[in-house]
């Protein structure tokens, strides 16, 4: 499953932007490429509403790449056309998974 991405290509990382937003106990978070550094996201700068979900949220986030990544695989193995097998591609989701929960 070859397609050309329209996206920024992964992998993405993680960055605290603000312990306190605004003067309240409200942490932001940042969602950058790491081949380029540029910001492609703010996490929970609009909005307080479950702040203390917004890191896992930002975390999810980041890890989208990887989570493409694997479903392409297992997408690829549906087609017969995977390079790697049924439980190297399981254990991949799982280790991607683990790390963006």
């Amino acid at each position: 499953m070859k397609q050309d991405t329209t996206h920024t290509n992964g992998p993405y990382k993680l960055q605290l932007l603000e312990e306190k937003h605004n003067g309240y106990e409200w942490k932001t978070y940042c969602i950058r490429s790491a081949k380029t550094n540029v910001c492609l996201a703010v996490v929970g700068a609009v909005d307080r509403y479950e702040s203390e979900r917004i890191k896992k949220t930002a975390l999810l986030m980041s890890k989208a790449p990887e989570l493409l990544e694997v479903c392409k695989a297992i997408a690829d193995l549906n087609q017969g056309q995977g390079q790697l097998n049924l439980c190297m591609v399981a254990n991949w989701a799982e280790q991607v998974v683990k790390e963006a929960t």
